[in-house]
């Protein structure tokens, strides 16, 4: 409806909760026809992701449509950042299967038309479909003269010929994905390349090479998803121990850091404090994050503080998900118990006065299973030097200002680590 569409958020009296009033002049026949196809397709769904009507009429030359108040993020906002390959499979299979229920309505296809990322909104990592302004039934399967949205997410046949069929969805849809795309970390290059594959086809300008429908997509979608899923359950009860060759290089900002890099990668990490450290709870942290329950987060950077012998076991809440555990435990010690540990991450000191200490640490750890050396505060020179005498790669950690950045230089690292926490049997 354009310039001469008005939206509220209001508060309903009886019900007490937030709605959104959507309030538009009806004086143009066209924009009344629009407004009428809104009513009448809100008033015919009700499933997952689309907000729920409350109310509809017209007044003179004033329409207005009250519907559910859905608070969240945009897609928009979201993909101001980089997203994790488990992020772009959650959101798109239930993009795909918002639209595709669209197509499939019981009265003809609902065709969309208007697709663009800040129409998707996700709240509690549900997505929701917006602003059904544009949207038509086509009982025929085809409409013609037709309204249609953002120019870049068009069809090349709605936007030549002013034509759309359940195809023209497909390819906006997929147009809108493949920025997704762009904007995703993908760990699989398996899972990228099938993804990849999917959304070519989506987005065929030639009509008879393009996807017909979502069936396809969706059921690649849902196998990926269910995969990602099983992949989350063999991580339960995952520990990783971050250990130093002596104090000082920098075992707890190597934690941090691996904490939200792997949380970014979509794999659940939480950094466990060594109690005898207090690092969080004694530090000015507290005042620079958020609390959930008893968890501590700064942005990607997930915590469970510990307070100490006087705050009892039992008033701590467990992990909403299951995690990965990040345990900082400082200077390697024989008897620090590593058996019960799926991962050992040791941060060594590469400086010539350095190196024999960090040998015979390495010598003590080095018959045991899944062992990775790291040097941060080093430099480039100092870590290849360590390395030779060694006999085995040890990742370098560039120097950085805060460990709670993202961090694209260290990816390899990641993603060894995330590859050896999936391939280790529960």
């Amino acid at each position: 409806m354009g310039s001469s569409r008005r939206v509220y958020l209001v508060r309903h009296r009886e019900l007490s909760k937030l709605l959104v009033l959507k309030e538009a002049v009806t004086d143009v026949q066209s924009a009344k026809h629009q407004h009428q196809q809104e009513v009448l397709i809100l008033k015919s769904l009700s499933f997952p992701g689309i907000p729920e009507l409350y109310e509809y009429g017209e007044n003179e030359n004033i329409c207005y449509i009250v519907q559910e108040y859905v608070s969240g993020k945009s897609l928009h906002s979201i993909l101001m950042q980089f997203i994790s390959q488990e992020q772009f499979i959650k959101y798109s299979h239930q993009m795909i299967i918002i639209v595709q229920k669209l197509h499939q309505h019981l009265r003809g296809p609902i065709l969309y038309l208007d697709f663009k990322s800040e129409h998707f909104l996700v709240r509690d990592e549900i997505v929701y479909l917006l602003d059904f302004g544009l949207a038509e039934f086509a009982p025929s399967g085809q409409l013609e003269n037709i309204e249609y949205g953002t120019e870049e997410f068009s069809a090349p046949e709605t936007r030549q010929r002013r034509i759309a069929t359940v195809a023209s969805d497909v390819y906006s849809l997929g147009i809108l994905l493949k920025k997704m795309f762009e904007k995703t970390r993908f760990d699989d290059l398996e899972v990228k390349s099938r993804i990849q594959s999917i959304l070519n086809r989506m987005t065929k300008e030639d009509l008879a090479e393009r996807s017909p429908n979502l069936s396809e997509a969706e059921e690649v979608l849902k196998e990926l998803r269910y995969q990602a899923k099983e992949n989350q359950k063999s991580l339960l009860n995952k520990k990783v121990a971050v250990l130093g060759s002596q104090p000082r290089v920098g075992t707890t900002f190597v934690s941090a850091l691996l904490t939200g890099c792997l949380n970014r990668l979509g794999v659940p990490a939480c950094y466990k404090e060594d109690p005898k450290k207090r690092w969080i709870v004694g530090s000015s942290l507290l005042k620079e994050g958020r609390f959930t329950e008893s968890e501590y987060w700064r942005g990607c950077f997930r915590a469970t503080p510990d307070y100490g012998p006087f705050v009892k076991s039992g008033e701590r809440k467990p992990h909403s998900v299951n995690t990965v555990d990040i345990c900082d435990l400082g200077v390697y010690r024989p008897e620090k118990g590593l058996e019960n540990y799926s991962l050992i991450i040791l941060v060594l000191g590469a400086r010539a006065w350095e190196q024999r200490m960090s040998e015979e640490q390495y010598l003590a750890l080095k018959g045991r299973k899944n062992c990775i050396l790291v040097c941060s505060l080093q430099t480039r020179d100092e870590v290849k030097d360590l390395s030779r005498i060694l006999g085995k790669e040890v990742y370098l950690i560039p120097a950085m200002e805060s460990p709670y950045q993202s961090e694209k230089r260290i990816q390899k690292l990641i993603l060894q680590i995330n590859g050896l926490l999936h391939s280790e049997k529960s």
